[in-house]
């Protein structure tokens, strides 16, 4: 059987074109401008054809519905996936692809379904259980999600990710004791399981116990690339007003996401608390620089603002705040105040 492989990660864009039509046919003129085409289109026109001389290849079918995923185009990826199962029904990744679809598509209980078949076709495949209890989850059937990982367990008893996941559900149910042992469990089991160490340091931190600050640091280490553990550990500094620690961890999570709107958010909250006025402006400056839509941050800068006796340029943030969300009250009362202080 040939092999189409596409980079599946690297497609971003919305599928256009051939991905639109009607029909799985491939026009003469898509194939004619492939050099015009965006690489998804390329690559689903390449696979279509591909299918119109191997209508049976249950791979090729699989590859474009995860093209048709990732682009957010999920009934023609639903479809996809059905055409490959109905092909080649042993392939269990195919099940969960099709069961992200559904979800995706706002298909829960379909998901749902597609995931209790698959679980009974692989009684035994660890991660079919896992996606079926992550399902169940989402769904809110805790009781059904812990059996799922009962059977997990059963099937092999030092699968760290299981034990992770017994610890997702039962801190939703509230059994916090429970779920620190789980999620210790998993980290004895899988030390490299970053979630697990960053549950741990906030339940811990819940409990007032310093030790989170530990776990919150093992987190760093795991993954020295990653910026969310720095940006927590920064978090966790700053509620323990232990403000220059947080700054110098909301820089470590910069240093590692330049783009990381929350860390320059919570940062400039922790200058404003330093009084360090211009700095947290900036810090609110270049979240809204990353992500405009950023209300909170627009509501900040308008308070760093006022709090420089800029009372105009506040005025206009706390405007502009306003009306990306109309109903935020913090925003109208800031107004509010300025006009009753004219």
């Amino acid at each position: 059987m040939k092999m189409y492989s596409v980079a599946i990660g690297v497609l971003l864009f919305v599928v256009l074109g051939v991905c639109a039509c009607g029909s799985d046919a491939v026009t003469e003129q898509a194939v004619a401008g492939q050099e015009e085409m965006t690489p998804e289109q390329v690559a689903v026109a390449q696979l279509t054809k591909a299918l119109a001389e191997d209508p049976d290849n249950a791979e090729i079918y699989a590859e474009r519905g995860a093209i048709y995923l990732e682009n957010g185009v999920y009934d023609r990826a639903i479809v996809d996936f059905k055409r490959s199962l109905e092909r080649d029904s042993s392939k269990a990744p195919v099940w969960h692809l099709l069961a992200d679809a559904q979800m995706d598509n706002l298909r829960s209980r379909e998901a749902l379904n597609t995931m209790i078949y698959a679980s009974s076709r692989f009684k035994e495949r660890i991660p079919t259980l896992l996606k079926l209890a992550e399902f169940q989850f989402i769904v809110h059937q805790h009781d059904d999600a812990l059996a799922t990982l009962d059977r997990a367990v059963k099937v092999d008893p030092n699968e760290g990710e299981v034990f992770f996941m017994i610890g997702e559900v039962l801190k939703e149910k509230g059994d916090t004791a429970r779920a620190i042992n789980s999620y210790q469990r998993a980290t004895e089991l899988n030390s490299d399981i970053l979630d697990a160490w960053l549950a741990l340091g906030m339940l811990f931190e819940t409990r007032g116990n310093s030790i989170a600050e530990r776990y919150f640091k093992t987190a760093t280490a795991i993954d020295r690339k990653a910026a969310i553990p720095y940006r927590m550990l920064a978090d966790y500094y700053s509620r323990q007003n232990r403000l220059k620690e947080a700054i110098a961890q909301y820089d470590e999570a910069i240093s590692r996401d330049p783009q990381y709107e929350e860390a320059f958010y919570n940062s400039g909250l922790v200058y404003l608390d330093m009084d360090s006025l211009s700095k947290a402006k900036e810090q609110f400056d270049r979240a809204v620089k990353v992500k405009p839509t950023y209300v909170e941050a627009r509501f900040y800068q308008g308070v760093a603002l006022e709090l420089q006796g800029d009372v105009q340029g506040a005025r206009q943030a706390y405007q502009q705040a306003l009306n990306m969300a109309p109903s935020f009250t913090n925003a109208q009362q800031a107004i509010e105040r300025l006009q009753s202080a004219q």
